[in-house]
């Protein structure tokens, strides 16, 4: 009973190391490969909750990886690639979107509750309870 669960284990494991990027989607430049695979950890699968298209077997996500291999091969930049996924899918294709008015809510809302909520607990015990 023990291996058998050893063996699922392992499998349930090693499951995410085998989704994402295939073998056929590597480039033959090791130098371009190893750029389009940092690229494809800031890029956000558009249809995945905030999966990376790294890892992501979605379709949508291959052919995202493919515009990115696409984008190198024709010489652009790490800037230049981003910047042309970004201008087609908007800021949340990236997984650090930037700051800017836009995605402050995004960016500070978070913040803002936690405190809201700091507040709100430091004010309730500073009452100790006393009833009016």
């Amino acid at each position: 009973m023990k291996p058998l669960l050893l063996l699922i284990s392992i499998f349930l494991l090693s499951a995410p190391a085998l989704a994402g990027v295939r073998p056929a989607e590597r480039m033959a430049d090791p130098v371009m490969e190893a750029r389009a695979q940092a690229l494809y950890k800031n890029l956000r699968c558009v249809v995945c909750q905030s999966q990376p298209i790294a890892e992501s077997d979605s379709e949508i996500a291959a052919a995202l990886r493919a515009a990115v291999r696409a984008r190198i091969q024709a010489g652009d930049g790490d800037k230049a690639v981003l910047g042309y996924l970004q201008d087609r899918y908007g800021d949340q294709i990236l997984m650090k979107p930037p700051v800017k008015p836009l995605t402050w809510p995004l960016w500070f809302l978070p913040a803002l509750f936690l405190a809201a909520g700091g507040y709100a607990s430091w004010r309730t015990m500073k009452g100790g309870g006393k009833k009016a």
